[in-house]
């Protein structure tokens, strides 16, 4: 869609609500001139203020934009629609957004596909090959999946600093790190064309870490659900969960590296 388009269907929505230009450049920050200007093709805008009119609008981004529906808006409205708390209604609003916007800037500019490094490829296909996902025991799938990461990435048995990075970087993830309460630790979202987890930053530092490499477990075992809720980080009682666990601690703090710090002590 053209400025002049996008422009047009941001006149178009605001007569329909009875909004005058000065009204809506007011809760845009600019004047009644440049709304003028926008609605005429005149100026360009930029993705944060096409995000604060369809906020306005109370409509979505593919809406605004007149994009057509495909992966991401698709998982965007399953997002919303997936049964849970109330704890969960502002991560799912977030992933929502980040959702809408990938599918609109995607379709509207040509905004590639974040996808996986050469290392991270290799590590898919030893997941593969070595069928880590028939694994009975949760602990030992979760274990073997850790190594095979930390030698594929070339990572050792160092600490690792950014593991949001690393999951961009090596696996097409993308990250987003929001302070959405502690209801939620964090949400996963995967799908056709879409790699996505939110962290939640009202945790502690070392949490929010737990909760990135518990969420790159779910990704790289694909696991069955494509919308995954943590709101008990921790639990213990199914196989999925447990495995992700296992591989989130052998991956942050691995055995041998652990006993090479220690020593005898």
């Amino acid at each position: 869609m053209s400025t002049l388009e996008v422009g047009k269907r941001i006149a178009a929505l605001r007569d329909e609500r009875g909004m005058t230009g000065e009204a809506l450049g007011s809760l845009l920050g600019i004047s009644k001139s440049e709304i003028s200007k926008i609605e005429n093709g005149g100026r360009k805008l930029d993705i944060g203020y096409i995000a604060l009119i369809a906020e306005i609008f109370e409509i979505s981004l593919g809406e605004l934009l007149g994009t057509e529906r495909h992966g991401s808006l698709a998982m965007a409205a399953r997002v919303m629609s997936y049964p849970n708390g109330e704890e969960a209604q502002v991560p799912r609003q977030r992933i929502r957004q980040v959702l809408e916007a990938d599918a609109s800037l995607a379709t509207s500019v040509g905004l590639s596909l974040n996808s996986p490094s050469p290392a991270g490829l290799a590590v898919m296909d030893r997941v593969k090959n070595e069928d880590l996902g028939a694994v009975p025991d949760s602990r030992e799938a979760g274990e073997a999946l850790a190594r095979i990461v930390r030698e594929e990435l070339g990572l050792g048995r160092a600490p690792l600093s950014d593991i949001a990075e690393l999951a961009e970087l090596h696996f097409g993830i993308d990250v987003l790190n929001w302070p959405t309460g502690t209801g939620i630790s964090g949400l996963c979202v995967k799908g056709d064309g879409v790699a996505l987890m939110l962290v939640s930053t009202s945790f502690p530092r070392g949490h929010q870490r737990f909760t990135a490499a518990h969420e790159i477990g779910h990704y790289m075992f694909s696991d069955p659900n494509a919308i995954i809720f943590e709101d008990d980080l921790f639990d213990k009682t199914t196989p999925l969960e447990m495995r992700a666990n296992a591989f989130a601690e052998s991956f942050l703090l691995p055995e041998d590296g652990l006993r090479e710090v220690i020593g005898e002590r």
